[in-house]
């Protein structure tokens, strides 16, 4: 690890910065090799490795990197803070972290999110959001969702498909939450399995995107 930090500082030292090395050093390490460079880093030149590349590099090359430094979990976090910080909510940065993952995923982050900010992330949602959006993202990180090593139930998927259409097609307007609420708890080999052509109707016609 000594020597990736230092071939890190070689290439951020002095005029100019050399970003083939940023990448060739960062790009194919994990997490915890990353935190042993990190550590290495301020042990053997006694600087803060993501303040070096913050003011050393800039835009979308910049944000790779740091992603990279931060690793999985914790830029899901930080991504997360971010659209919940300053005027509005980003939601499409909440979108990107919460969405589609699984049980664990979610407990994961929202364990790590109050370690990162000492505040709940159930709390800031609650905060930055309202109406149908907050009852949507409730749903999302209580973590309910239905395991995806359970077996697949044909009848559940054909009462899915038949509260899906009562909640779209089959009624004026549209119940935002019941759809909401069916996607938020089924597994996503039941949201997605073959056996059900009108599902599959549902998701082509752009009402459920899942």
């Amino acid at each position: 690890m000594a020597g990736a930090a230092d071939a890190l500082r070689k290439a951020m030292k002095g005029f100019g910065t050399d970003e083939k090395t940023l990448i060739q050093v960062l790009a194919p390490m994990g997490p915890l090799e990353i935190n042993g460079v990190k550590q290495a880093f301020q042990q053997g030149h006694k600087r803060d490795l993501m303040k070096d590349v913050h003011s050393e590099t800039s835009s979308y090359f910049r944000e790779g990197l740091e992603a990279l430094i931060r690793g999985p979990l914790e830029q899901d976090c930080f991504t997360l803070r971010e659209g919940l910080s300053g005027m509005g909510t980003k939601e499409d940065l909440l979108d990107e972290v919460l969405l589609g993952r699984t049980n664990a995923d979610i407990t994961a982050i929202k364990r790590h999110y109050q370690q990162m900010y000492k505040r709940s992330l159930e709390s800031d949602l609650k905060s930055d959001l309202s109406g149908k959006t907050e009852r949507l993202y409730d749903m999302v990180v209580a973590a309910r969702r239905n395991e995806e090593s359970a077996p697949v139930n044909p009848q559940q998927i054909d009462q899915n498909v038949n509260d899906l259409y009562r909640a779209t097609e089959g009624k004026t307007g549209t119940d935002e939450l019941q759809v909401c609420a069916i996607i938020c708890k089924s597994a996503r080999p039941v949201v997605r399995s073959p056996q059900s052509l009108e599902l599959e109707a549902l998701r082509e016609a752009d009402l459920i995107s899942i």
